[in-house]
């Protein structure tokens, strides 16, 4: 999932216009919700550096780092938005699973022939191993 479909998600959901992501105005509340992007997005992919971070919120990786810090504590310190932040993350898990088997349906429709046939290929290759394997090993070879 891309950073650009989280602060989205975020920002609407905290009611700050989406031209407002990537400016340098330090309002709490842009900053919150920028914070809680980065946040969401280091929790998603935790092996993504702290300076690819940064660069994807046109910030640098020590306030990817900040942001990261600041949230955890506030999650700590203050219920609601562990519960904001959780239920943020678990939407943004199902909207990626629902758009994941939404492409993959695509995929094996148009490519449903193609599949088929690989398929079919491969399953002779199967039955033609399988007959070797019982030739070398005097066993019969039985279809279900």
């Amino acid at each position: 999932m891309d950073y650009e479909t989280i602060c989205k998600y975020v920002f609407a959901n905290e009611g700050i216009p989406w031209e407002l992501h990537d400016t340098k105005k330090r309002d709490r509340e842009l900053v919150t919700a920028r914070q809680i992007s980065i946040y969401i997005r280091y929790t998603l992919y935790p092996d993504e550096t702290w300076l690819i971070l940064g660069q994807m919120f046109s910030r640098d990786h020590s306030t990817a780092m900040h942001a990261v810090k600041n949230i955890k504590d506030l999650m700590f310190s203050n219920c609601e938005i562990r519960q904001k932040i959780f239920s943020y993350t678990e939407a943004l898990k199902q909207q990626a699973k629902s758009l994941e088997e939404t492409e993959m349906k695509a995929l094996i429709a148009a490519k449903d022939g193609e599949t088929l046939k690989a398929l079919l290929t491969t399953i002779d290759k199967m039955e033609l191993v399988a007959k070797i394997y019982c030739e070398i090993t005097n066993n019969k070879l039985v279809k279900v």
